[in-house]
């Protein structure tokens, strides 16, 4: 039914193939439940499949992590997200770490595995077009790519967003109140320096980096200063990128240039 609806593409929210990990993710599969997922899939006809990971894991050894990454790739999908642990304050996490149940590792630990994961991806064809996303040729995410471009969008459903270049609108949560057709929305209107930071944010989290064309001389003044220190590298007349090997800490390179 789906894919004679148009459906091409499926993501799956797998987030380790570690059972253990998966346990202490609260997440209802096991790791056997992720590979007959995928063989559905294919059976079903789609080839081209994207799945999720989560690294920064605690008490999960540089093995177990290095032999979860690879058995990831030999999955053969064509596309992959990986995200660091972050703790969000009343998850069951946080609650975790204040009573001293469990303990992060350190964010050198976290930038080794950032690096395995680049290496590992490079190593079996894939790009490295985003932050967090790798995909082999001709399977980037068209629905992400939308929104680091700005592309206006229109959400349904409860908590979805719509953005129109300037307004950014999240329909309310509450599943009955949106089923009665009742408008309640949060707006936020963007205005002029709001957009200027945003293009540069986004076009800065992805490998085609940002066009400063348009800016200023203070603002191409400090991009040139990140150029000459190594964090920017130019692909373009006034097209600029992070480096790939400074992408994890690109929030701090993104905060000096806006």
């Amino acid at each position: 039914m789906m894919i004679g609806c148009g459906v091409n593409r499926v993501s799956i929210g797998v987030q380790s193939l570690n059972d253990k990990m998966l346990r202490f993710l609260s997440r209802r599969h096991n790791s056997n439940q992720v590979y007959e997922a995928v063989e559905i899939i294919r059976k079903c006809g789609i080839e081209n499949i994207s799945i999720d990971m989560i690294f920064g894991l605690p008490e999960l050894s540089e093995y177990v992590f290095e032999r979860d990454l690879r058995r990831f790739v030999e999955m053969g999908v064509n596309h992959l997200s990986t995200y660091a642990l972050m703790c969000c304050e009343g998850t069951p996490l946080s609650r975790m770490l204040e009573s001293g149940r469990v303990k992060l590792i350190s964010d050198d630990r976290v930038a080794e595995q950032n690096e395995l994961i680049n290496k590992y991806m490079a190593e079996y064809g894939y790009e490295h077009y985003e932050i967090s996303n790798y995909a082999r040729s001709g399977y980037r995410s068209r629905h992400n790519s939308s929104y680091w471009k700005r592309v206006p969008y229109i959400g349904f459903g409860p908590s979805a967003s719509s953005f129109d270049g300037r307004c950014r609108s999240t329909n309310v949560a509450d599943v009955e109140v949106y089923c009665e057709g009742r408008i309640e929305k949060e707006v936020e209107m963007l205005g002029s320096r709001e957009v200027f930071e945003e293009k540069i944010m986004l076009g800065l989290r992805t490998a085609d980096g940002v066009d400063i064309c348009e800016c200023d001389e203070e603002v191409k003044s400090r991009f040139l200063r990140e150029l000459e220190i190594g964090n920017l590298q130019k692909i373009g007349n006034d097209i600029y990128r992070i480096r790939e090997d400074r992408w994890f800490v690109s929030n701090d390179i993104i905060c000096r240039l806006i």
